[in-house]
């Protein structure tokens, strides 16, 4: 995808923050999503935004496996530059590049993740009442929000003491 293939005024490649998300999946409501969708893809957004994301293992299984195949693809080519089987470097080049930009993907994940964790409690809150303020979560889904948010930031403060 070039960046001509973009549509201008997508509303989520500036934003991506919880507001947008829940407007973006209200306004494609029966017509991108079916209602069974919509309800699964709102209760992901309300979940992450009461417990944070989630270090899925599938993902860490796809990253690792990659990972090893690159590692494969790149010791081949170096073997066979080493070998002089070919004089050609081209895929020990490519595997090391390839692993770079791995490595690129899995750090901006994990910052992601650190990102979000180190989010003071009064921006999280600001962001759950910017949410009820637009209407687009319910008054209970904003108290679950709310008691979730205080109960892991006890939890944090309590594995935090000596």
């Amino acid at each position: 995808m070039s960046a001509t293939d973009v549509k201008p005024g997508n509303p989520l490649e500036a934003d991506d923050s919880p507001s947008a998300v829940l407007r973006l999946l209200e306004e494609d409501r029966g017509t991108v999503y079916s209602e069974e969708e919509y309800g699964k893809l709102r209760t992901a957004v309300i979940e992450e935004l009461a417990h944070g994301p989630v270090c899925r293992g599938s993902t860490l299984l796809t990253f690792g496996v990659i990972g090893v195949l690159l590692l494969l693809v790149t010791l081949v080519g170096v073997f066979i530059l080493v070998q002089g089987v070919v004089a050609d470097f081209t895929l020990a080049m490519v595997g090391g590049a390839s692993i770079a930009a791995w490595g690129y993907v899995v750090w901006g994940y994990r910052k992601g993740f650190r990102n979000h964790a180190l989010r003071t409690l009064e921006e999280r809150l600001v962001e759950l009442e910017e949410l009820r303020r637009q209407s687009l979560i319910t008054t209970d889904e904003y108290d679950r929000i709310y008691a979730a948010v205080h109960m892991g930031r006890a939890e944090i403060a309590r594995h935090r003491q000596p």
